[in-house]
């Protein structure tokens, strides 16, 4: 009986070794994706910096007009603005201006942590190589 529980031991110890050996080029692999997404990360934080960078100083339109209070003969009309600034946009519509911090994602979407009052915080996408922008559902274009 110890001959069998000194051979089942044995092949134990040989199996886990052998197992040992196998997870090592894993542990390399696996090694190696985190660096690629290491690297995945710093070239997403890069371009990230860029589109914010070129979002600073630039003035939007909105491609439509869209009310903007009400004139004596009836509700005006006109466009909405959008300018922005390194830490804040400011933003002109209807007969109102806000002026929220922002964050830019790597794929051009642009977030403010809270809307006005009880709004949900606002969301918009910068298409730089066509000079749009998506605020708020709305679609404005780059001042000239």
């Amino acid at each position: 009986m110890r001959t069998r529980v000194f051979v089942a031991i044995a092949c134990l110890v040989v199996s886990v070794a052998g197992c040992r050996e196998e997870l090592q080029p894993n542990a390399e692999i696996e090694a190696n994706r985190q660096n690629d997404t290491t690297v995945s990360e710093e070239h997403e934080d890069a371009h990230k910096g860029d589109l914010a960078e070129q979002l600073v100083g630039m003035h939007f339109i909105s491609k439509e007009e869209h009310e903007i209070g009400v004139a004596p003969p009836g509700q005006g009309m006109g466009h909405w603005h959008l300018w922005f600034h390194k830490d804040f946009v400011s933003w002109q519509f209807s007969d109102i201006a806000a002026r929220p911090r922002y964050t830019v994602e790597a794929d051009g979407t642009i977030k403010t942590p809270a809307g006005l009052g009880n709004d949900p915080p606002i969301e918009g996408k910068f298409f730089p190589e066509r000079g749009e922008l998506l605020w708020d559902g709305l679609w404005y274009r780059k001042a000239d």
